[in-house]
C-alpha cells in the first residue's frame, strides 16, 4: 500500500515539476539540475553526455528566440510610434467598425494595451484602421505639393 501512495505522489510532482520546467526553466535551473544528477548518479554507469549538450544547446535555442522575439516586439512598438507621430496632423482615412470609411485630421496618438491608437474626430483608432493618409497637412492648400511635383519633373 505505501508504495502505491509513494507511486501516486512522485507522479504527481513529475508532473508538476513537467509543467512548470516547460515554462519556467532558466540555464542556472538547467545547471542545478545538471549538478543533481551528476551527483546522484550511478557510479557504475557513465553518463550519455550527448544528451545533456542537446538538452542544453535546446535551452540556448529557445532563450535566443525569446530575446529575438523581445527585440522584435520593441522594434515593431518604436516603429508605430515614429509612424503615429509622423501622421499627426495629416488627413486620414479610417474604416469604422460599421464598414464605412469616414475621413478627419489626426489630433494626437496614445499607446494602449492594445496598440497605437491615433485620435481622429475625437474618436480612436488602431493603426490598422487607417486606409489612406494624405501628404496634406491641416490648413494647407495643397500648393506646396503640387510645387514638389513640377519642381522634380524639370
Amino acid at each position: 500500500m505505501p508504495v502505491d501512495s509513494v507511486t501516486s505522489t512522485s507522479q504527481n510532482s513529475a508532473s508538476d515539476t513537467s509543467t512548470y520546467a516547460s515554462n519556467q526553466l532558466s540555464a542556472e535551473d538547467f545547471l542545478q539540475i545538471l549538478a543533481a544528477e551528476l551527483q546522484y548518479q550511478d557510479p557504475t554507469k557513465g553518463i550519455d553526455t550527448t544528451q545533456y549538450i542537446s538538452q542544453l544547446a535546446q535551452l540556448t535555442s529557445v532563450q535566443q528566440l525569446e530575446e529575438l522575439n523581445t527585440s522584435f516586439s520593441d522594434i515593431m512598438l518604436k516603429q508605430d510610434l515614429m509612424l503615429g507621430s509622423s501622421w499627426i496632423g495629416k488627413e486620414v482615412a479610417v474604416y469604422e467598425e460599421d464598414g464605412t470609411i469616414s475621413t478627419g485630421v489626426v489630433e494626437g496618438f496614445v499607446v494602449t494595451d492594445v496598440g497605437i491608437q491615433v485620435y481622429v474626430n475625437d474618436s480612436q483608432y488602431l493603426l490598422s484602421q487607417i486606409v489612406a493618409v494624405s501628404g496634406q497637412t491641416e490648413g494647407d492648400s495643397g500648393s506646396d505639393e503640387s510645387a514638389e511635383s513640377t519642381g522634380s519633373e524639370e
